[in-house]
């Protein structure tokens, strides 16, 4: 008998102590989850806040949730290309930047729309899913330079337009915002 109450004790501390390290590594997985879901903050000038329904955020404040992007944390995003033709260019155009979705996933935005703002106070509401179904991205290279503000930069929201029936294509050229400087996600 004293055996078997001895087993039955082993086996009540196995499985406390499975369940302590089962415990143990999914606390530090969430911990690194949250590390890696933080974003730096700009060293630079800021080019970009994003702000409203979004969860991933850098800049301290009680009543907004934004987040800052300095050109070099676009730059370290994943690049995309697009080479389009556009109404405001001249023949096919090589445009670089980071995918709308991939900066909208890296803030954790939770909205349908996104209010798109340009240096001019400028502003178009766009639907979050017709910039990821046609995969536009927001341009910071046109042929290979970074755009300066006269060449509508620094930012461009890019769509491939020619990939684009014509009667979309005309649809979408009102959200080709140029000199973006905000999104606020609704």
């Amino acid at each position: 008998m004293t055996l078997s109450i001895f087993q039955a004790s082993l086996r009540q501390c196995a499985v406390a102590l499975t369940a302590a390290w089962i415990s143990a590594v999914v606390c530090a997985s969430a911990s690194q989850a949250k590390e890696q879901a933080a974003l730096s903050s700009p060293t630079q000038a800021v080019v970009l806040s994003i702000q409203g329904d979004i969860q991933n955020t850098n800049i301290e404040s009680s009543d907004v949730l934004r987040a800052d992007f300095d050109m070099a944390m676009l730059m370290a995003m994943p690049a995309q290309n697009i080479e389009t033709t556009t109404p405001w260019t001249q023949g096919v155009v090589h445009f670089e930047g980071v995918s709308v979705t991939d900066i909208l996933s890296r803030v954790a935005a939770k909205g349908v729309e996104g209010e798109f703002s340009a240096l001019n106070d400028y502003t178009v509401r766009i639907p979050l899913e017709d910039l990821s179904q046609f995969g536009a991205i927001i341009a910071y290279r046109m042929n290979g330079e970074l755009m300066r503000v006269r060449d509508k930069g620094p930012l461009w929201v890019i769509y491939p337009l020619d990939t684009l029936t014509q009667p979309q294509s005309v649809q979408y050229h009102d959200r080709m915002i140029w000199q973006l400087r905000s999104i606020i996600v609704k």
